[in-house]
């Protein structure tokens, strides 16, 4: 994955967090904060993962564990966690990929490990977790965040909106502002 920002995003967001889950992080904080972070998606530029995703050098195991352990620093609230692991189950390793994930936040949950130190981050990305998950579920339809809005009208968005328009477009039609971090 390669990640773009504005010099101005990326100053506001602080920069990259040096834990696991950092490529959550930062795109989290910059909805936060009224940025718009985007996915853009050009078959020339096309990246192929020679790895799955979510595993890592040691086993396929050991990354959903850890990426479990991750969703617990970055503060992800438990009944998404719960919805992301038995998702992940439908896909390879069938079963013990989506459990493991679970267990990585449990077991780092007990350990007492310490969590990213942002409470309003945390809380912002509990309640826009709980409205992914109404929007998966229920079908609700919200708009994306915009800068200077409470966090209540933030969270009344859908940040996949800029996303799926995105992938729609050839890229003639794409502009420079369309990138990780515009506004």
């Amino acid at each position: 994955m390669t990640k773009l920002f504005r010099r101005e995003a990326f100053e506001e967001i602080g920069g990259f967090v040096r834990e696991v889950m950092w490529d959550g992080i930062d795109c989290h904080r910059c909805r936060m904060l009224g940025w718009d972070a985007v996915s853009y998606h050009d078959e020339e530029l096309r990246i192929v993962h020679l790895r799955l995703m979510g595993s890592s050098f040691k086993s396929v195991y050991h990354g959903r564990m850890r990426w479990g352990r991750g969703q617990y620093f970055m503060g992800t609230h438990p009944l998404y966690i719960f919805a992301v692991s038995a998702y992940r189950m439908f896909e390879r390793p069938w079963i013990l990929g989506g459990l493991c994930i679970l267990l990585g936040y449990i077991k780092t949950a007990l350990s007492g490990m310490k969590r990213y130190a942002d409470p309003e981050f945390r809380s912002y990305l509990r309640q826009w977790q709980m409205l992914e998950l109404k929007r998966r579920f229920l079908g609700g339809r919200e708009k994306n965040p915009v800068k200077g809005q409470s966090t209540e009208e933030r969270l009344q968005v859908d940040p996949h909106r800029i996303i799926s328009n995105l992938q729609t477009e050839s890229p003639a039609d794409v502009h420079e502002e369309e990138s990780v971090g515009a506004k």
